[in-house]
């Protein structure tokens, strides 16, 4: 008889209730189990100086899976103050630390757990778990969490956790609702009587509203979105030598908020354009209609230190001298 599983969410924006709950959280980068308490992640204060969220191991039910560092680490902080850390790792990913190794208090770094597990794998059905942020509603509707990142280069599901899908815009997030609308129409593949917008907790939150899908498809359809977008991202990484001038650095700079590891790799130049194309990127497909364009119409100057008439003959294939008295070459 196949296993059966069993996958406990719990949102971190969840409201406290009387009977505590305890919830696994995940390893963001590994999908690994790591820490086991009945506190609510998001109800837990939070450092002024990075952000980490203080656990009294105290007060609430601890259970840590994470391995502790042989060595403390020193971190400095503004000012020159100098910090120790006793960390705790899952892997070589450090995932909470301490500022005493006895001490009571357990700070969990930013952004390095999850209670939704993205490592979990397909279950007896055949499906991946979907997080709680997509949810089947009783009017048979499906409802979607939004965060709204705006004013970038270009749309895209941008990540998905468990408490809501990170979805980047053109628009200021006020002025972002058709851009919304038309943006999921393609990505979910449906008309835009389909779908519908509500205000969510903040004014960058929304509450997308769609009818014709179940929460599996929604979530299938916007995590292919979310893996092509990294994908490209992970193609202008692959070009972004210092020396690439047709390289969007915008977009590559935000690859470190999607994958630090793939980011803090070492970028080598892979010139790949054909030469060809190479050309017609520098100023070849202007000379094309105009044989006897002007050097700035033709290709750039980059060509001057291997011939100083460069621009004058579309196909730029060697040295061309014009005889100004015959207009011939």
């Amino acid at each position: 008889m196949p296993k059966r599983q069993t996958q406990t969410y719990s949102s971190e924006d969840a409201p406290e209730n009387d009977d505590a709950q305890i919830v696994v959280y995940y390893c963001k980068y590994c999908g690994e189990h790591v820490l086991i308490t009945d506190a609510v992640l998001g109800q837990l204060p939070k450092r002024k100086t990075d952000n980490a969220r203080v656990l009294d191991t105290e007060k609430y039910t601890v259970r840590l899976k994470a391995e502790p560092e042989v060595k403390a680490k020193l971190i400095r902080r503004e000012g020159g103050k100098m910090e120790k850390q006793y960390r705790y790792v899952c892997g070589e990913v450090p995932v909470c630390y301490k500022s005493e190794m006895e001490g009571k208090y357990l700070y969990l770094i930013d952004g390095a757990l999850s209670a939704f597990n993205f490592g979990q794998s397909a279950g007896e059905g055949g499906d991946t778990p979907v997080p709680p942020c997509i949810q089947q509603t009783t009017a048979g509707t499906v409802q979607v969490a939004l965060e709204i990142e705006d004013k970038v280069r270009q749309r895209a599901i941008h990540n998905i956790t468990a408490d809501e899908v990170t979805v980047q815009v053109q628009n200021k997030a006020h002025h972002s609702q058709e851009e919304l609308i038309e943006f999921f129409g393609k990505i979910l593949h449906l008309r835009l009587p389909q779908m519908s917008l509500l205000r969510g907790w903040s004014t960058r939150s929304k509450l997308l509203m769609v009818q014709g899908l179940s929460a599996q498809q929604v979530y299938e359809r916007l995590q292919t979105s979310m893996n092509d977008n990294r994908a490209r991202l992970k193609r202008l990484i692959n070009l972004g030598a210092n020396d690439n001038k047709y390289i969007n650095r915008p977009e590559v700079e935000k690859l470190d908020r999607i994958d630090p590891a793939l980011a803090a790799q070492e970028i080598h130049a892979q010139d790949a354009v054909d030469p060809y194309d190479a050309f017609r990127i520098k100023g070849g497909g202007a000379q094309f209609q105009d044989p006897y364009a002007a050097e700035e119409s033709g290709p750039t100057n980059a060509y001057k230190s291997k011939d100083q008439n460069a621009g004058m003959n579309w196909n730029d294939a060697g040295p061309h001298k014009l005889d100004g008295t015959t207009g011939h070459f």
